[in-house]
This record gives C-alpha cells, sequence and structure tokens, in this order.
C-alpha cells in the first residue's frame, strides 16, 4: 500500500527531525511582542469635506437696504446684524400706537372711578330702599348706572389690550427689518447692497458653519456592518502638507449606493482654527472599539501553509505552535486572531521548520535583556 508507506515516512521524518532538533540544542531565534489594541478596520478611504450646517439667510421684512454690515468671507457671529431695511414708516406707526395706548390707560383709570362711585352710590340707594327710605324707580336707576360702569371698564380694558397687541406687532416687524446670522458662521455669499429693494423671502447671504465640518466618505459594504457611531478616526487633508486631525463617526447612512455599493457615514471633525474648507480632498481611516480580543503581530511571525496559518511563540524558552485567522493587514503588522495573550513573543526569524516543544534561544530587544538578565542574576 504506497499510500500507507508514505504517511509512515512522513510521520518517522517529523520524528527524527524533533529528535535532531532536540539533540542540536536551543535554536537562536529573533522575537518580537504581540500587541493588543484597536485596529483601523479600512485603509485610507478617499473622502470629502463638507459643512455640518449651511443656509440661505432671507429677509422677512420688505423695503429699501439702509445698512449693510458684512461682506463675502467675512466671519459673523450668532445674532448679529446682517442687514437692515428703513422701517420709518413703521416707527412712526408705533410712535402714533404708543400714544393712543397710553390715551386708553387714562380712560380706563378714569372709567374705573366712574365703577367704583357707581358702586357706592348703589349700594347706599341700596340700604335706603330696604327701609323703604328711597323710591324702587331710584334703586333700579342706581343698579343699571352701576352696570353701565362695569361695561365701560371692561370695553376700555379690551380695547387697551388690543392696543397693546397692536404695539407688539409693531416691534416685531421693525425687528424683522433686521436680519440676523442664525448661528455662527462664515459668509459664502452676499445677495444684497445698500439701496436695494427686498421682497419678503428674498435671499440676504449664503452662510456656512465652519466649526465641526462633516468629513463624507463611502464604506464598503462588507465593512459599514461593524462600524458604529462614535468609532474613531484619522482624517489627513491633502491641502494642509497631509496634516492628519481626529474626529469621530457621527451618522452612517442606511441605504447603499446601487452602483458602488457603498455606504455614506460622515464623521464630525472638530475645526476651531478655521484651517479646513468645505470642499478639501481628505482621505479617512476608521478605527473601531471592538470588545472583541484583536492582537497585532509582525507580518514575518506568520507562516502559512495550506489553508491554515499558525505562528510561533516563546513560552518557557521553548516553541508553542498558536494556529491564527487573519484579519486586517496594518503595514507592517497583520490583526490576528487566536490563544494569545498581551505581550507573547512571537518568532520572527528562524521560525521555519520549529517543532513544538522546541528549546529556543531568544533573541532581540527586551526579551533578548529579559533573557540575559535571567541567566546571569545580580548578586
Amino acid at each position: 500500500m504506497p499510500h500507507a508507506d508514505l504517511c509512515l515516512s512522513v510521520i518517522v521524518a517529523i520524528l527524527l527531525a524533533s529528535a535532531a532538533a532536540g539533540q542540536m540544542g536551543p535554536q537562536q531565534v529573533l522575537v518580537a511582542p504581540v500587541e493588543k489594541r484597536s485596529i483601523e478596520l479600512t485603509q485610507p478611504l478617499v473622502a470629502s469635506v463638507e459643512p455640518v450646517m449651511r443656509s440661505t439667510v432671507a429677509a422677512e421684512q420688505e423695503g429699501l437696504v439702509a445698512h449693510r454690515t458684512f461682506d463675502d468671507g467675512q466671519r459673523v457671529e450668532k445674532d448679529r446684524p446682517l442687514a437692515r431695511v428703513n422701517t420709518d414708516l413703521l416707527e412712526i406707526e408705533r410712535q402714533a400706537a404708543e400714544a393712543q395706548l397710553h390715551s386708553l390707560e387714562a380712560e380706563l383709570a378714569w372709567a374705573k372711578a366712574d365703577l367704583a362711585n357707581a358702586q357706592r352710590e348703589a349700594a347706599r340707594v341700596s340700604q335706603l330702599y330696604q327701609t323703604q327710605v328711597a323710591p324702587e324707580k331710584e334703586y333700579r336707576d342706581t343698579l343699571a348706572r352701576s352696570e353701565m360702569a362695569a361695561a365701560v371698564v371692561n370695553s376700555r380694558a379690551a380695547s387697551l389690550a388690543a392696543k397693546r397687541a397692536e404695539l407688539q406687532r409693531l416691534d416685531l416687524m421693525i425687528g424683522k427689518g433686521t436680519t440676523r446670522a442664525p448661528f455662527d458662521a462664515v459668509v459664502a455669499r452676499r445677495y444684497v447692497e445698500i439701496g436695494q429693494w427686498i421682497e419678503k423671502g428674498d435671499a440676504v447671504a449664503d452662510l456656512v458653519r465652519l466649526d465641526p465640518l462633516f468629513v463624507q466618505v463611502n464604506v464598503p459594504e462588507y465593512l459599514v456592518a461593524r462600524l458604529t457611531e462614535g468609532d474613531q478616526a484619522s482624517v489627513t487633508i491633502d491641502a494642509l502638507d497631509g496634516q492628519s486631525f481626529s474626529g469621530r463617526v457621527e451618522q452612517i447612512l442606511p441605504e447603499a449606493d446601487p452602483a458602488s455599493r457603498t455606504f455614506r457615514v460622515k464623521i464630525l471633525l472638530p475645526n476651531p482654527q478655521y484651517r479646513i474648507r468645505p470642499g478639501f480632498f481628505a482621505r479617512a481611516v476608521i478605527v473601531t472599539r471592538s470588545d472583541k480580543p484583536v492582537f497585532l503581530v509582525p507580518r514575518d511571525a506568520v507562516i502559512s501553509q495550506g489553508p491554515g496559518s499558525h505562528v510561533v511563540v516563546a513560552r518557557d524558552n521553548k516553541a508553542t505552535i498558536v494556529p491564527v485567522v487573519l484579519g486586517s493587514g496594518l503595514g507592517e503588522k497583520i490583526a490576528v486572531s487566536g490563544e494569545l495573550v498581551d505581550n507573547d513573543l512571537v518568532v520572527i526569524r528562524g521560525n521555519e521548520g520549529l517543532m513544538p516543544a522546541t528549546p529556543l534561544m531568544v533573541m532581540g530587544g527586551a526579551a533578548a535583556g529579559a533573557d540575559q538578565a535571567a541567566t546571569h542574576p545580580k548578586n
């Protein structure tokens, strides 16, 4: 049976190799520590910068533009006046309404005084009528006069309330004659000039908020399920000499682009210095904060044989074979999952052909120093 003979030959060869390794003494190897941390889910993805908030500010009151306090490219603070239309006629109407208000207040005061006098007279005549001193006609006339005085007070009070509402309306219209910035922003475009007539609803300015900004990136469908809002991201801006900035995932849009099979993801990026501008070309790398342990090892530590991969770990100066599943590549390192622990030492040179339990002479960096300290303790 040729197949059985071949298997037996392989087993014998492995046993002979293990015996030979034991007779040859420790194998000199170079090691590097295993690292456990968050991993970058993606390689740099093409992104673009866009504003979080953009608004075309419109006039709330028609009129002739009398003042303009802004220009293109200028920074404006929230509630700052941008433009004001002429409100002379409204202000004259307000003065007239205020004078009428004072007149109505005086009329109401007179009506209240008259009501109080009518009520006192009605009380006096009522006592006389009960003692049959005053005639019934005089009694009923004083009651009617008291009721009429109360009606006059109610009428004057209603007129006064209406005039106050009119005064508030005029104040509101005069206030709406001034267009103000609704948020801290930069003027992207100015539409008005002094002397120009504008209607209610006409555009006054385009405003763009520059802090913070959105960085929009299209994430492939196989990655989007692993993203969560709040994941950290690193954004590189080519226009700023490749400088990197830190942001976080703010929005993950629910629908994919049918053509590219990618999902739009928006990263919120602080911009207090206003150095980054909407429209800048960017590259974004999103970092996950997965609860599942993710280990990083040097690429040279991974040995792939057939369908599987493994690393050799130096434990107690002996080789331990640890099967691993490969993940994302991160430069000189690669993410793996397997029965590793943080700061395990994986063999990166001399790992070819190592068998389980092979004695090792560990070299390299802190590991070599620790090994030497263990071999030559201080007195």
